[in-house]
This record gives C-alpha cells, structure tokens and sequence, in this order.
C-alpha cells in the first residue's frame, strides 16, 4: 500500500554550539514519521566525518554544475562554502510520507519557507549571549575566521525573527529545551498529518 504524500517539512537553525546536533536525533528518535535529509556542501570533510552520513561531499565545481541543472531545492554559501539541498531527496521523502528534517542555516531556512509556506522553522538560541561566545572562543577560537563567524552568528540571530518558533537554549538547560521543541513539533506533525 503506497504512503500518503506530505506536505510538511521541517528546517532547524542556530549557531555552532546551540545544541542542534542533540536536539535532532532526538526529535527523530521520537517521531519517526520524521526523516533527516542529507545536504551537500563543498567546505573539507571533518576527521571522521563520511560523505552520504554527515554531507554528501562534492569539489566547488561539482556544486556550481548542480547549480546550473537545478538541483537544489535551496543553496548558499556561508562561511566561503557552498552548502544546499537536493530537491529530489526531498520530494523522495514527502512521496513516502515523510517529513524531511534539515539541519539548515538562516536563509536557507527563509527560502525553504517560500517553497514550503507550511513548513515549521525552529531556531535554537544559545543564551545567555557572554558564555556563549566565551564557549565558543574556548573551543574555536584558534580559527583564523573566527571574528567573521562570530559576525555571522549575529547576523543569524537578527535573521532569526522571521522563523516560526524560536526556542532558548540556557546554559545547562538542554533537556528542558528538547522537550519544549518535541512539544512543538508533535502539534506540528498532527496538522499536517490532518492536512495532508
């Protein structure tokens, strides 16, 4: 029996360090009508990082040849990389009925908006702002772009207004922020699964 398409379409931002990288298995973990999506990006590949888990991998190259036959639902570049998402994933996904979830920065999330109008944007806010730069200066601040990335954060969170839900993360409060997200996301879910 074929699965009933769905409409939605779930975009997550917020800075390095805001606890993204928890939050989303988590949300997977828990509503497995949820899907991750895979994005390709040109930036190096990590120690331990594999291409097709993390990111599909790809030279600058390859992606500006995607560019050019349409590829990508979305793209960007952000921090002097290329990052987007494959259309075809997506539209796999939502055929299968599921809902793809995207680890996605600010305007990629705004544009997936305007494709998807029912899609849910959540941004997770680290707070307070101090011991969130002193953090991250701890754990990144030897990188030589680090004043730009700490421009690019703020710019983020000014950007941050246009999403739909926008979820503090305190120092120490992560499991407390998990389960405020879950909470919105299971209201989500049973709408779109009501409208699709």
């Amino acid at each position: 029996m074929q699965s009933k398409r769905i409409k939605g379409f779930l975009a997550i931002s917020g800075p390095t360090g805001s606890g993204k990288n928890v939050v989303i298995p988590e949300l997977l973990e828990k509503f497995p009508v949820l899907k991750e999506v895979t994005t390709m990006t040109t930036r190096p590949r990590r120690l331990g990082e594999r291409t097709g888990r993390e990111y599909h991998f790809v030279s600058k190259e390859e992606f500006r040849r995607h560019i050019r036959h349409g590829y990508f639902l979305e793209w960007a570049i952000v921090h002097e990389n290329y990052y987007g998402t494959p259309r075809r994933q997506i539209e796999a996904m939502q055929r299968k009925g599921r809902i793809p979830v995207l680890d996605i920065d600010v305007q990629g999330g705004i544009a997936v908006k305007k494709i998807y109008p029912d899609a849910l944007l959540v941004f997770i806010h680290p707070t307070p702002w101090k011991k969130y730069v002193a953090r991250l200066q701890h754990d990144r601040g030897h990188e030589l772009n680090f004043r730009a990335r700490i421009k690019s954060i703020a710019f983020e969170l000014r950007m941050a207004s246009r999403y739909d839900c926008i979820v503090k993360n305190r120092e120490g409060a992560l499991p407390k922020t998990i389960a405020h997200i879950k909470q919105r996301i299971a209201r989500y879910v049973r709408r779109i699964r009501l409208s699709s």
